[in-house]
């Protein structure tokens, strides 16, 4: 018979301490004395110590509480099992403490791998131990509360000897935990800090919890308050910092604490006694640190929250606790104000944190592309920062398009503070998320959406989940989801790579949220997305098209339905044509699933998107061939509109003649198929255009006319078309030389589309600033253009702002606002950076308003540089002839006058004929006069000039250049005092000065008054 089984056949719990618990504890201390004799691998070794005595101390509880546990033989074999297990503990760690220095360095690798094996023994025993005597797992901790005030299993220890053959020096006596070292990395959290600080640096006791997700830096700031003077001067010594991490959850916090300061082989009683002594002397600090690791325990949160009530309870005892998650525990008179949920970094401060770590270049714009995938998670920036120490940004970009979140790791990556994964996985596999019955489910679902959705949202797509509102107030109580400003319950990047990684969402589930948000751009009309927006509408829409954007993304390579995704993307591109609302990045990958599964008439709607895209430099791309493919799809679909629409794009690319043949055709084929009226109207519209190309300008402002009449009887919903052909009619009288008409129209067609919220009210408004710039009126120029870039601005659409900024400049500079058109430039040069190769107009226009400022400020090197840069690149690529047409044009008249005003006649002579052919080229009858005036001036010889000038007056009399024909005037009158009729000099001169003085052009004024003083 075993020891074990004569002890419990005497019935006695004293022979039963004597003989089980006692030699257990024996072992311990032995365990205990042999780790703090070890030199390498010493914490570990400690620790390993550490958990043996709170094991042990646990089992001695229980079987004091009741010794009739040990009466089976399964626990009898379980007992003498435990006592192997420590048996090799002590035996190895003895060896290695035996060891020499050099040889404990030697085998460091190897010695921790067998006390990582020892504890995980240390583990199973003490498992199998529990089981075998009907123990719950939380039964530890609640039997220990009602335990006796003095224990006989512990008096009876203080009289056993001493296993270990050391001397007396060597004894182990309560003891600090070690305080740990202040963050030397630490950025953007100059807030919180103060807020804690400030908290627990007052003269009564304080209670925080700082609260916050896997990776978010709460330890961190722990640290920090810590550290900081105000809390050192406070405290002293008397801060004390213990980590919970890796606690058997069983245990409770108090044996953790007690563990902590040396306190071994005690009941709860003797602990609370010889804590009470240790903190209540003078003020002291406590942080607890990691504290879910026991708060996070099935039917243990009571338990843990009545031993933090005890340490509130000691008197001068101030506490802070890191807690994972967004709840605080209860039964705390936690200090005001609360300190909220931690969360991520700044921009600012995300990029100093990468920065100091990795050393790269701190205006790197692949760092902004980087950082923005982290949602700023300072873990997840500090693990990156220490891979960029070797790798370029470039490749940390391509790596997480692989891996995603499991990237970022250091070392074995096992640990939650060098594995981003691993930190992420202690939360979702916390017993919280596991006893809501669908938080992981809704989490998923979540993390296809970049910007969260509001909770009545998740109720409507999420609604076959079983109770959704618990879900979503799990994820919040763990912090793997926050609720915004903006009342969205949202999920962080890394957490939602995670999820999608190692969590994905089931096709079910997923299904339910494709219908939902894919509906919301293809439900039939009308379609809440076509209507006109206020600008509050957009703020909302906004985040939910990138969802939506995201959605498609994953749905093309994860649904087995492939049509729905690719209907939306189709969608989506065409209100961002339409609005700038959305992305259009989702058109190559829908439409490469479109063409695989041969969805003809998808595809051929991408193809003419892309199309319309690289037709307005919005996309690279070769729009004829992009709408011939389409054409053929859309017959072969049945598709009349489709068709009509790709005809009319490709009539561009042809010769007029043939552009107003196919155009015709297609108003015909129209109207044979009973199409609608809006569509037919379409047709009119762009056969319109067809004849304006043909400069058939009074056929095509007629139909034009009609169209606008037709749209306006059709009542306010209609407003963006009419207003549409009303920017086309003032075209037309601009390029007539129909100054006065063509402002009237575009001042209210700038009234009507605004109030419908058309994005055509900045093309009105560009076309009435530069209406009133041909015109002379400056003022007025200003007036319509600054107000065109606010409304770029206020529609987030700069992207197109770069016509307005060229106009802005011009006017500016023609009022003479030197430092307004320099900012203007400013910006434009900024905003270009972002330009692609492609965008040749864009580009072009910014470089001659940089050319027209350098001349405004004699800078005529510069000035000649610039604008034959432009010139260069409008001959770059052969497409869109008829703006890059006109570009060229405006550019070789600003050089024709720097080369006049550099006395370089011959050349500006060639300049000026250069743009009034092209302008007549394209039709523009006004531009191409004023080019011929500047001609006229730039003549060496005055009758030939006189000739010129005799030739351009009355057209611009007729279309009110009245800038430009003062210049012409004033001219004419510098060759009469030439030829000595002075009186004829002074009429012209004088003439001059009016028109000048009603054009408010006080450099104009200027000059004609000292020409006039020569008389």
């Amino acid at each position: 018979m075993s020891l074990v089984s004569q002890v419990v056949g005497t019935s006695h719990a004293a022979a039963v301490t004597e003989a089980v618990v006692l030699p257990l504890f024996g072992a311990a201390r032995g365990i205990a004395v042999s780790a703090v004799d070890i030199r390498v691998n010493k914490e570990t070794a400690l620790a390993l110590a550490r958990r043996v005595d709170q094991l042990v101390s646990s089992l001695a509880l229980t079987v004091e509480e009741d010794s009739s546990v040990i009466g089976d033989e399964a626990t009898q074999d379980a007992i003498t099992r435990m006592q192997t297990v420590l048996a090799d503990i002590h035996d190895a760690l003895k060896a290695r403490a035996a060891q020499s220095y050099i040889s404990q360095l030697l085998r460091q690798e190897a010695d921790s791998e067998t006390l990582r094996v020892l504890s995980a023994s240390l583990k199973d025993a003490f498992d199998v131990l529990t089981v075998s005597m009907h123990m719950r797992l939380n039964g530890v901790v609640t039997t220990t509360t009602r335990a006796r005030e003095a224990s006989e299993a512990f008096n009876a220890l203080q009289s056993f000897p001493d296993v270990s053959p050391h001397s007396a020096d060597t004894q182990l006596v309560p003891i600090r935990p070690a305080l740990p070292t202040q963050p030397q990395l630490y950025f953007g959290r100059a807030t919180e800090t103060q807020l804690v600080v400030g908290s627990v640096t007052v003269p009564v006791s304080s209670y925080v919890c700082i609260l916050g997700g896997p990776g978010i830096g709460k330890t961190s700031l722990a640290l920090a308050v810590f550290h900081s003077p105000a809390v050192v001067g406070r405290y002293g010594r008397r801060r004390y910092f213990v980590s919970c991490e890796g606690a058997d959850d069983r245990l409770g916090v108090l044996p953790i604490v007690a563990a902590a300061f040396g306190i071994t082989n005690f009941t709860r009683a003797t602990a609370k006694a010889k804590l009470t002594a240790t903190f209540a002397d003078a003020p002291a600090l406590l942080v607890l640190d990691n504290f879910e690791s026991v708060w996070d325990s099935p039917g243990r949160s009571t338990d843990v929250e009545d031993d933090l009530a005890y340490f509130c309870s000691i008197t001068r005892l101030s506490l802070i606790v890191t807690l994972r998650g967004s709840e605080r525990p209860q039964g705390v008179p936690w200090t005001r104000p609360f300190l909220p949920p931690l969360q991520p970094l700044d921009d600012a401060a995300a990029r100093q944190l990468f920065v100091s770590i990795s050393d790269v270049v701190e205006d790197s714009v692949q760092l902004d592309r980087l950082l923005s995938l982290f949602d700023n998670i300072p873990l997840a920036i500090s693990l990156a920062a220490c891979l960029a120490q070797y790798q370029p940004i470039s490749s940390l970009l391509a790596q997480w398009n692989d891996s995603k979140s499991s990237m970022l790791r250091r070392n074995d990556g096992r640990h939650r503070l060098t594995s981003l994964d691993a930190s992420i996985a202690l939360s979702i596999e916390s017993s919280r998320m596991q006893q809501a019955q669908s938080a992981i489910q809704l989490l998923s679902l979540l993390s296809l959406l970049p910007h969260g959705a509001f909770s009545t949202d998740i109720s409507l797509w999420a609604g076959a989940l079983p109770e959704v509102a618990r879900a979503i107030s799990t994820l919040i109580q763990n912090a793997l989801a926050w609720r915004t400003s903006d009342n969205r319950i949202r999920v962080l990047a890394p957490i939602r790579e995670y999820m999608l990684l190692h969590h994905p969402p089931n096709n079910d589930d997923a299904r339910l949220l494709y219908d939902f948000y894919f509906g919301v751009l293809t439900s039939p009309s009308p379609n809440p997305l076509d209507v006109n927006m206020t600008p509050e509408a957009k703020a909302v829409i906004a985040p939910e098209l990138e969802n939506i954007r995201f959605l498609m993304l994953y749905a093309l390579d994860h649904s087995a339905d492939l049509e729905a995704p690719i209907a939306a993307a189709v969608a989506l591109c065409n209100l961002f044509n339409v609005t700038g609302l959305g992305s259009p990045d989702v058109l190559h990958p829908a439409l490469a699933a479109a063409r695989k599964h041969r969805l003809g008439k998808l595809t051929a709607d991408l193809l003419f998107t892309w199309g319309t895209f690289a037709y307005n430099s919005m996309m690279p791309g070769d729009a004829e061939s992009l709408f011939r493919e389409a054409l053929p799809l859309f017959e072969q679909a049945g598709d009349v509109e489709g068709r009509i629409r790709c005809t009319f794009n490709l009539s561009t690319f042809t010769e007029p003649s043939q552009a107003v043949t196919d155009c015709q055709r297609m108003m015909d084929l129209a109207g044979a198929t009973g199409c609608n009226e809006r569509l037919l109207l379409r047709c009119q519209t762009q056969l319109a255009t067809a004849y304006q190309q043909l400069h058939e300008f009074d056929k095509a402002r007629r139909m034009y006319e009609r169209c606008m009449i037709a749209y306006k009887a059709m009542g306010k919903a209609y407003d963006r078309l009419r207003g549409y052909n009303m920017i086309c009619m003032a075209e037309i009288d601009i390029d007539t030389g129909d100054l006065t008409t063509a402002i009237a129209v575009l001042r209210e067609a700038v009234e009507i589309l605004f109030a419908a919220r058309s994005p055509n009210v900045e093309a009105a408004l560009a076309g009435l600033g530069s209406a009133y710039l041909l015109q002379g009126d400056g003022k007025r120029a200003v007036e319509a253009l600054e107000r065109l870039l606010s409304e770029l601005r206020s529609s987030g659409n700069m992207a197109r702002s770069f016509e307005a900024l060229y106009y802005l400049t011009s006017a500016y500079l023609f009022v003479g606002d030197m430092s307004a058109a320099a900012t203007t430039v400013a910006l434009a040069k900024q905003l270009s950076t972002s330009l692609t190769p492609e965008r040749i107009y864009e580009r072009g226009r910014v470089l001659q308003s940089q050319g027209q400022l350098a001349f405004a400020e004699d800078r005529l090197n510069d000035a000649r540089t610039l604008l034959r840069m432009a010139i260069a690149l409008t001959r770059a690529h052969d497409y869109r002839a008829n703006i890059t047409t006109q570009l060229e044009a405006d550019v070789w008249e600003v050089l024709g006058q720097v080369q006049q005003h550099d006395q370089t006649r011959e050349d500006a002579l060639s300049s000026f004929v250069v743009a009034a052919l092209l302008r007549r080229r394209i039709g523009q009858a006004v531009t191409c006069v004023r080019a011929l005036a500047r001609l006229a001036q730039a003549v060496d010889d005055d009758e030939t000039s006189e000739m010129w000038l005799a030739a351009v007056t009355l057209p611009l009399q007729r279309y009110g250049c009245r800038t430009v024909l003062a210049e012409c005037l004033a001219h004419s009158g510098t060759i009469a005092a030439r030829r000595g009729t002075v009186e004829t000099a002074r009429h012209r001169w004088e003439s001059a000065m009016r028109h000048f003085a009603d054009m408010k052009d006080s450099r104009g004024m200027e000059s004609t008054a000292v020409l006039l003083a020569t008389l």
